[in-house]
Protein backbone atom coordinates (compact mmCIF):
# COMPACT_ATOMS: atom_id res chain seq x y z
CA UNK A 1 0.00 0.00 0.00
CA UNK A 2 0.99 3.74 -0.18
CA UNK A 3 1.76 5.76 3.05
CA UNK A 4 0.48 9.36 3.30
CA UNK A 5 2.48 12.00 5.37
CA UNK A 6 1.92 16.33 5.91
CA UNK A 7 4.72 17.63 3.54
CA UNK A 8 6.70 20.51 4.85
CA UNK A 9 7.39 21.99 1.69
CA UNK A 10 5.84 25.46 0.61
CA UNK A 11 5.23 26.56 -2.83
CA UNK A 12 7.52 29.21 -4.02
CA UNK A 13 6.00 32.46 -5.33
CA UNK A 14 6.79 31.32 -8.60
CA UNK A 15 4.45 28.89 -9.14
CA UNK A 16 0.46 28.95 -9.94
CA UNK A 17 -0.30 26.93 -6.15
CA UNK A 18 2.05 29.54 -3.82
CA UNK A 19 -1.11 30.40 -1.44
CA UNK A 20 -1.09 26.23 -0.90
CA UNK A 21 0.90 26.05 2.54
CA UNK A 22 0.64 22.35 3.42
CA UNK A 23 0.01 19.95 0.91
CA UNK A 24 -0.92 16.07 1.52
CA UNK A 25 1.77 14.26 -0.24
CA UNK A 26 1.92 10.79 -1.20
CA UNK A 27 5.52 8.40 0.21
CA UNK A 28 5.83 5.68 -2.09
CA UNK A 29 5.56 2.43 -0.03
CA UNK A 30 5.44 -0.77 -1.94
CA UNK A 31 2.61 0.82 -5.31
CA UNK A 32 2.31 -1.69 -7.91
CA UNK A 33 0.89 -1.09 -11.16
CA UNK A 34 -2.20 -3.35 -11.40
CA UNK A 35 -1.63 -5.92 -14.13
CA UNK A 36 -3.86 -3.82 -17.84
CA UNK A 37 -3.32 -0.84 -16.29
CA UNK A 38 -1.40 0.58 -19.55
CA UNK A 39 -3.81 -0.68 -21.79
CA UNK A 40 -6.66 1.13 -20.01
CA UNK A 41 -5.17 4.15 -18.86
CA UNK A 42 -5.96 7.31 -20.83
CA UNK A 43 -2.52 9.09 -22.28
CA UNK A 44 -1.98 12.27 -20.03
CA UNK A 45 -0.10 14.34 -23.59
CA UNK A 46 -3.09 13.36 -26.32
CA UNK A 47 -5.94 14.39 -23.71
CA UNK A 48 -4.18 17.31 -23.08
CA UNK A 49 -3.37 18.50 -26.68
CA UNK A 50 -7.21 17.86 -27.52
CA UNK A 51 -8.21 19.83 -24.20
CA UNK A 52 -5.65 22.73 -25.39
CA UNK A 53 -7.58 23.18 -28.51
CA UNK A 54 -10.92 23.33 -27.08
CA UNK A 55 -9.48 26.31 -24.19
CA UNK A 56 -8.51 28.52 -27.44
CA UNK A 57 -12.26 28.93 -27.92
CA UNK A 58 -13.30 28.16 -24.08
CA UNK A 59 -10.86 31.04 -22.52
CA UNK A 60 -9.83 33.61 -25.27
CA UNK A 61 -8.05 35.32 -22.44
CA UNK A 62 -5.23 33.11 -22.65
CA UNK A 63 -3.97 34.59 -25.65
CA UNK A 64 -3.56 33.37 -29.17
CA UNK A 65 -0.27 30.79 -28.12
CA UNK A 66 1.11 28.01 -30.10
CA UNK A 67 -1.22 25.91 -31.96
CA UNK A 68 -1.94 22.29 -29.18
CA UNK A 69 0.20 19.85 -31.43
CA UNK A 70 3.37 22.36 -30.68
CA UNK A 71 2.90 21.25 -26.83
CA UNK A 72 4.94 18.37 -26.01
CA UNK A 73 3.32 17.08 -22.44
CA UNK A 74 6.17 14.90 -20.42
CA UNK A 75 6.56 13.35 -16.84
CA UNK A 76 9.81 15.18 -15.60
CA UNK A 77 11.71 14.30 -12.79
CA UNK A 78 11.59 16.38 -9.27
CA UNK A 79 12.76 19.73 -8.92
CA UNK A 80 12.46 21.36 -5.38
CA UNK A 81 8.92 22.70 -5.00
CA UNK A 82 7.52 22.64 -8.55
CA UNK A 83 4.75 20.94 -9.82
CA UNK A 84 5.17 21.44 -13.19
CA UNK A 85 7.67 23.79 -15.50
CA UNK A 86 7.94 25.12 -19.44
CA UNK A 87 10.75 25.74 -21.15
CA UNK A 88 11.04 26.50 -24.87
CA UNK A 89 11.96 24.60 -27.86
CA UNK A 90 13.10 27.33 -30.19
CA UNK A 91 14.39 30.87 -30.06
CA UNK A 92 11.14 32.11 -31.60
CA UNK A 93 10.71 35.02 -34.16
CA UNK A 94 9.10 34.78 -37.60
CA UNK A 95 9.74 32.12 -39.00
CA UNK A 96 10.35 30.23 -36.01
CA UNK A 97 13.82 30.34 -35.18
CA UNK A 98 16.63 27.46 -33.80
CA UNK A 99 19.91 29.37 -33.82
CA UNK A 100 20.69 32.48 -32.38
CA UNK A 101 24.36 33.98 -32.37
CA UNK A 102 26.95 31.36 -31.06
CA UNK A 103 23.87 28.60 -30.13
CA UNK A 104 21.41 26.71 -31.54
CA UNK A 105 18.45 24.83 -29.98
CA UNK A 106 17.92 21.20 -30.31
CA UNK A 107 15.29 20.19 -33.04
CA UNK A 108 12.10 18.43 -31.56
CA UNK A 109 9.54 16.48 -33.61
CA UNK A 110 6.64 14.47 -32.56
CA UNK A 111 4.45 12.91 -35.37
CA UNK A 112 6.60 14.84 -37.89
CA UNK A 113 5.54 18.26 -36.35
CA UNK A 114 8.24 20.98 -34.64
CA UNK A 115 7.77 20.89 -30.94
CA UNK A 116 8.05 24.57 -29.38
CA UNK A 117 7.00 24.32 -25.96
CA UNK A 118 7.55 20.83 -23.27
CA UNK A 119 5.73 21.11 -20.25
CA UNK A 120 7.10 18.84 -17.81
CA UNK A 121 4.18 17.96 -15.08
CA UNK A 122 6.83 16.76 -11.93
CA UNK A 123 5.93 14.02 -9.11
CA UNK A 124 4.49 16.89 -7.14
CA UNK A 125 1.75 17.29 -9.56
CA UNK A 126 0.37 13.97 -9.21
CA UNK A 127 0.89 13.05 -5.78
CA UNK A 128 0.26 16.62 -4.07
CA UNK A 129 -2.18 18.40 -5.79
CA UNK A 130 -5.97 18.14 -6.15
CA UNK A 131 -7.73 17.96 -8.89
CA UNK A 132 -8.64 21.63 -9.11
CA UNK A 133 -5.21 22.48 -8.36
CA UNK A 134 -4.00 20.38 -11.46
CA UNK A 135 -6.21 22.34 -13.44
CA UNK A 136 -5.01 25.74 -11.89
CA UNK A 137 -1.37 25.12 -12.55
CA UNK A 138 -2.08 24.00 -16.57
CA UNK A 139 -3.89 26.94 -17.08
CA UNK A 140 -1.23 29.03 -15.44
CA UNK A 141 1.61 27.21 -17.53
CA UNK A 142 -0.56 28.14 -20.35
CA UNK A 143 -0.75 31.40 -19.92
CA UNK A 144 3.00 31.46 -19.97
CA UNK A 145 3.28 30.37 -23.76
CA UNK A 146 4.01 33.09 -26.62
CA UNK A 147 2.02 32.07 -30.59
CA UNK A 148 5.92 31.85 -31.93
CA UNK A 149 7.73 29.57 -29.85
CA UNK A 150 8.87 31.86 -26.78
CA UNK A 151 7.31 32.87 -23.44
CA UNK A 152 5.06 35.98 -23.75
CA UNK A 153 6.92 38.65 -22.61
CA UNK A 154 4.79 40.28 -20.81
CA UNK A 155 3.75 37.30 -19.05
CA UNK A 156 6.98 35.99 -17.43
CA UNK A 157 7.50 35.62 -13.67
CA UNK A 158 7.85 38.71 -11.83
CA UNK A 159 6.27 40.94 -14.37
CA UNK A 160 2.31 39.82 -13.72
CA UNK A 161 2.40 37.35 -11.44
CA UNK A 162 1.09 38.85 -8.16
CA UNK A 163 -2.37 39.02 -6.72
CA UNK A 164 -4.28 40.06 -9.94
CA UNK A 165 -3.16 37.18 -11.81
CA UNK A 166 -4.02 34.53 -8.71
CA UNK A 167 -7.41 36.39 -8.78
CA UNK A 168 -7.61 35.20 -13.25
CA UNK A 169 -6.37 31.94 -12.22
CA UNK A 170 -9.37 31.51 -9.39
CA UNK A 171 -11.93 33.09 -11.80
CA UNK A 172 -10.70 30.38 -14.86
CA UNK A 173 -10.85 27.17 -12.54
CA UNK A 174 -14.56 28.31 -11.73
CA UNK A 175 -15.39 28.99 -15.15
CA UNK A 176 -13.00 26.75 -17.13
CA UNK A 177 -14.33 22.94 -17.60
CA UNK A 178 -11.50 20.32 -16.78
CA UNK A 179 -10.33 17.86 -19.17
CA UNK A 180 -12.89 15.04 -18.24
CA UNK A 181 -11.13 12.51 -15.67
CA UNK A 182 -8.39 13.12 -16.89
CA UNK A 183 -7.16 15.01 -13.57
CA UNK A 184 -8.67 12.75 -11.64
CA UNK A 185 -6.93 10.29 -9.07
CA UNK A 186 -6.20 7.65 -11.35
CA UNK A 187 -3.36 5.60 -13.27
CA UNK A 188 -2.43 7.46 -16.11
CA UNK A 189 0.17 7.01 -18.88
CA UNK A 190 2.59 9.72 -20.11
CA UNK A 191 5.80 10.10 -22.24
CA UNK A 192 9.18 10.74 -20.56
CA UNK A 193 12.61 11.61 -22.17
CA UNK A 194 14.94 8.82 -22.62
CA UNK A 195 17.38 11.28 -23.75
CA UNK A 196 16.65 14.54 -22.76
CA UNK A 197 17.54 17.47 -25.39
CA UNK A 198 19.62 20.36 -23.38
CA UNK A 199 18.24 23.67 -23.41
CA UNK A 200 21.05 24.53 -26.52
CA UNK A 201 23.78 23.48 -28.06
CA UNK A 202 27.19 25.76 -28.96
CA UNK A 203 26.77 26.00 -32.89
CA UNK A 204 30.62 24.65 -33.16
CA UNK A 205 29.81 21.78 -31.45
CA UNK A 206 26.46 20.60 -33.21
CA UNK A 207 26.29 16.89 -34.34
CA UNK A 208 29.32 16.16 -32.51
CA UNK A 209 29.35 13.37 -29.65
CA UNK A 210 26.98 14.61 -26.87
CA UNK A 211 25.44 17.45 -28.92
CA UNK A 212 22.80 15.70 -31.30
CA UNK A 213 20.53 18.34 -32.75
CA UNK A 214 17.58 16.00 -33.87
CA UNK A 215 15.17 14.70 -31.41
CA UNK A 216 12.00 12.84 -32.12
CA UNK A 217 9.56 10.01 -30.63
CA UNK A 218 12.40 7.61 -30.40
CA UNK A 219 14.05 9.62 -27.77
CA UNK A 220 10.72 8.82 -25.44
CA UNK A 221 9.12 6.05 -23.78
CA UNK A 222 6.03 6.19 -22.38
CA UNK A 223 5.34 5.41 -18.19
CA UNK A 224 2.36 4.83 -16.41
CA UNK A 225 2.09 7.13 -13.14
CA UNK A 226 -0.49 6.57 -10.23
CA UNK A 227 -2.61 10.10 -9.66
CA UNK A 228 -3.53 10.82 -6.71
Amino acid sequence: MCQTRESEDTAGPDTAVSHIRRARCVVPDTCRVPDGTAESTPHYGTALNRWFRELRTLCPELGPGPEPDRILVIFGAARRHHTATVRTLTFGGRPTAWISGRHRKPVVRRSGRFQFFEIALRPRFFRCLEPRQRLRVLLHELWHLGPNGTLAPERRHGRFHGPAHRDQLDRWVEEIPPPGQLLEPGWRRIDAWLHRPPARIPRDRAGRPGYRIAHDERDLYEQVVEQL
